[in-house]
């Protein structure tokens, strides 16, 4: 699904954005939520309060993805369920697209100066995978 140019350009910006931030993501994660309560302040509460253990969640979550290139499919099914879970905090459809596009914007600003389009189109493919299986399992009904 992502061949090894498309891992590497994932990888290398991932890595160097964060340590442009600091020396973990969470700093970079934490200004993506500045990001996207600045661009969308409708969105503020669907979080907590205290941020700063949801971005560590969401630190976790992208570094599972990125380790998870070779072999996406590892991804499916945790993705689903944080899907599910998300659509039960109010999360929905559209928030996918604003979540991608401030977070491509924040990893850009990071990793300035080195980030080019193909990195863009390497993070919207795997974006749009995350995005496309949470949606999934936002959808799917247990089975009774």
């Amino acid at each position: 699904m992502f061949d090894d140019r498309t891992a590497a350009l994932i990888g290398e910006s991932y890595a160097g954005a964060g340590a442009a931030m600091a020396s973990t993501n969470v700093s970079l994660v934490l200004d993506f939520y500045a990001r996207l309560f600045a661009a969308a302040p409708r969105v503020r509460g669907l979080f907590p309060e205290d941020i700063v253990a949801q971005a560590e969640k969401l630190e976790q979550t992208l570094d599972m993805a990125v380790a998870a290139l070779p072999e996406p499919d590892h991804l499916v099914a945790p993705l689903r369920t944080l899907g599910a879970q998300h659509a039960r905090l109010g999360v929905r459809q559209e928030h996918y697209a604003l979540v991608t596009d401030v977070l491509i914007a924040t990893l850009a600003e990071a990793y300035r100066g080195r980030w080019t389009g193909e990195h863009e189109a390497a993070w919207r493919a795997l974006l749009g995978f995350v995005s496309e299986t949470m949606m999934d399992g936002a959808t799917v009904r247990p089975a009774a």
